[in-house]
Formats: structure tokens, sequence, C-alpha cells
């Protein structure tokens, strides 16, 4: 049951992730960094990664209602294009995170 090959693909929740595809035709995820580190993602990490994802249409109906260019909230230089674009909230994200879970 060794790995055939690597693809691609769209996760449903991320964007694009990688998959490794066994010769028995059966699938798995494949994380680089879990194979680099041997460490798996806590229970914590998952959970803070679900929420970054609960999120993603708030910041995706953000950015398309933006007019280019734009002003950097922070320093006032021009902001010419949407990959230099970096969306923050006031307070991290992951402070946010540890409120509603110490809320929760």
């Amino acid at each position: 049951m060794g790995v055939d090959h690597f693809r691609i693909e769209r996760n449903e929740l991320a964007g694009r992730g990688l998959r490794l595809v066994r010769h028995d035709g059966s699938k798995d995820s494949f994380s680089y960094e879990r194979c680099i580190t041997g460490v798996s993602q806590s229970p914590h990490g998952k959970v803070c990664e679900a929420l970054s994802f609960a999120v993603r249409p708030q910041l995706d109906a953000f950015r398309a209602a933006l007019v280019w260019p734009l002003k950097c909230a922070i320093n006032g230089t021009d902001i010419v294009h949407p990959n230099d674009l970096h969306i923050d909230h006031k307070i991290p994200f992951w402070q946010l995170l540890e409120q509603f879970c110490a809320q929760q």
C-alpha cells in the first residue's frame, strides 16, 4: 500500500492542499510540516484553524468591496495590488480566539 503520487487538490476549507494517493487509489491528507517536525496539529490548533476558516467569507466580502488603490491604515502608503493587502483585526485574531474560548 505504498504511495503512488501526490496531488494538489481543492480543500473545502483552506483552498488548495496536498493529498497523497496510494497504489490502491485511497487518498489521505499530507502535511510536509508534520513530516518534518513529527508533530500532529493539536486539537487547539485545529479549532483555531476552523474558526479562521469560518470568518473567511467576511474577509472575502470585505476585499471584494474595496476600491483600488488603497491607503494603508497603518503607515499611509499606497496599496495598488490585492496581493499586497494584509487584513488584520484591531485585536489580533489569536487574542480574539483566546477570549472566545475563555468565554465558552
